[in-house]
């Protein structure tokens, strides 16, 4: 556990200074205009610059809904029904579908965008979707966290961490400085995978 001191606010401005960097050298390079190659192909070979410029948090969870909604297509009528309660197979490539449905007691003939955006939302930590898309940047950002290393923590053991950090600065934080709180924790790998916990990524089981 650390105490929060000016050292944060440092740590927001040198962020700050990074991400100005890296945007005015790719400018500077050409590389996000016609005169160098097309912005849509430097992007599309540099995956991590197209995830952090172009997707914002909610564009991310937006595309966390479809590709559980195209999961849920990936399927075919049970082969043997009279010993499995599930009427359909699923080969998903996002998520273990199976899990999503019974802790989010989704109907396998009633599957939805909407159903979809509702169960993303609150694996998120939101109540639900019209919450989550109203949220402040640096909430979305902090889900967005804890939503990809979700089989290393879930939102208890978040807020239980949160509420000590308070606790010994005595203090509490705005949105913005949580979002610094989280990303220094998992900098610090203060978050591991000794612990395990339900996940619905199938590319973090």
């Amino acid at each position: 556990m650390f105490k929060f001191d000016k050292v944060f606010m440092v740590c927001l401005l040198v962020r700050a200074k990074i991400s100005s960097a890296i945007i005015d050298n790719i400018n500077t390079q050409g590389l996000l205009s016609n005169n160098s190659i097309r912005t849509h192909d430097f992007l599309d070979n540099n995956l991590w610059i197209k995830d952090y410029i172009i997707m914002e948090p909610i564009d991310f969870f937006k595309l966390q809904s479809k590709n559980l909604l195209k999961d849920f297509k990936r399927r075919k009528p049970n082969s043997d029904k009279q010993n499995n309660a599930w009427k359909y197979e699923y080969e998903p490539q996002y998520f273990d579908v199976l899990l999503v449905m019974i802790d989010f007691n989704l109907d396998e003939e009633k599957l939805t965008l909407m159903k979809a955006q509702h169960a993303i939302a609150q694996m998120a930590g939101f109540e639900k979707w019209t919450i989550l898309i109203k949220a402040s940047e640096p909430d979305l950002k902090i889900a967005k966290i804890l939503y990809e290393n979700q089989h290393k923590i879930d939102s208890l053991m978040w807020l239980f961490y949160l509420a000590q950090v308070e606790e010994m600065n005595q203090t509490k934080f705005d949105s913005e400085i949580k979002l610094v709180i989280c990303e220094d924790a998992f900098e610090r790998e203060y978050f591991d995978d000794s612990v395990s916990f339900d996940c619905y990524l199938l590319d973090k089981k």
